[in-house]
């Protein structure tokens, strides 16, 4: 593949075999460009036979590129899985998994209700709280992010069924039994400032590369009209571009965000309206239609984000 991804998205070869589960795809991800992470991604999605795997290229490079913020040199080929999800639901109120002990080696306990690629990751960032009532800082809990390895004493894996979406994905409930954790293995500072809540953002900003990057070689592989393609793959430049802003929790980069899976959402929409889309072989037409729930999900998030970053923008305004 082009050391250029812009060049190989627009006329580098189609793959022959769009990869289509999980051992190729990890072979194939791991021999993409070492160009940036948002490049990476797409051209992730480009190589995949469906929005599932398109969907974990963009995974790994959003832990990839959470990694590269607080690692000095993070592994390149390492499968990550964030950890965050519970019983009741990924909030900072609803994080019950604790870190317990005064100092290292501390102990780990809990358990996370959804992990994507969990079955397959090899690292596991884990989001935690701190169980001493001393740890609570203004009236929130304080969260810690731990880095634990999918195989380590304690740790227990269970593979979830397949969902009604992207069910070739593997999701795990994973469980934390007195895991030891050692002084270098904890992230510093506030889990939640640090990896939880910019993670979000980063996650989007990828995921939705690698699902352009999957656009793209549909309407390729289709013969859709060039002015379609070409609009796509500026769309996918402008994300990129907004993958490159340093501060994923800045106002500013959620409006802009919100407005471009906006436009994804119509780009979606241009392409299943389009003549070329029968064109596309039968069965990824339909995975495709099957899979456009995956575009929904954080939905609610993602408005109350914007929210928050309309509201920041007013309140700039008035000071």
């Amino acid at each position: 593949m082009s050391a250029d991804p812009l060049a190989a998205l627009l006329h580098g070869p189609l793959p022959a075999t769009p990869v289509d589960a999980l051992a190729p795809w990890w072979e194939a991800h791991r021999e993409l460009p070492r160009v940036a992470s948002m490049w990476r991604a797409a051209l992730g999605g480009f190589g995949a036979a469906g929005m599932a795997w398109a969907f974990a290229s963009g995974y790994q490079e959003a832990m990839r590129a959470l990694a590269s913020r607080i690692d000095a040199a993070p592994a390149p080929d390492l499968r990550r899985a964030l950890c965050a999800t519970e019983a009741g639901g990924n909030h900072p109120r609803a994080i019950e998994t604790r870190l317990r002990g005064d100092a290292a080696p501390f102990v780990l306990e809990g358990e996370k209700t959804y992990v994507s690629l969990g079955p397959a990751a090899e690292a596991l960032w884990v989001i935690a709280q701190r169980a001493e009532p001393r740890a609570a800082v203004e009236g929130r809990k304080r969260l810690v992010a731990v880095r634990v390895e999918a195989t380590a004493p304690g740790v227990e894996l269970e593979a979830l069924p397949p969902g009604p979406f992207v069910p070739e994905l593997p999701h795990a409930r994973v469980r934390f039994r007195e895991v030891e954790v050692h002084a270098a293995m904890c992230v510093e500072g506030d889990g939640y400032l640090r990896v939880l809540k910019p993670f979000r953002t980063i996650e989007d900003l990828h995921v939705m590369a690698a699902v352009l990057g999957q656009l793209i070689a549909q309407m390729r592989r289709a013969g859709a009209k060039a002015e379609l393609l070409e609009g796509t793959v500026f769309e996918l430049a402008a994300f990129v571009e907004l993958g490159r802003r340093p501060d994923p929790l800045d106002p500013a980069l959620h409006r802009a965000l919100a407005a471009g899976l906006a436009g994804l959402s119509a780009r979606v929409d241009a392409w299943r309206e389009a003549g070329a889309y029968v064109n596309l072989p039968a069965e990824m037409r339909a995975r495709f239609e099957r899979d456009l729930a995956l575009l929904q999900v954080a939905g609610r998030a993602r408005e109350a984000r914007l929210a928050r970053a309309r509201e920041a923008a007013v309140q700039g305004e008035d000071t």
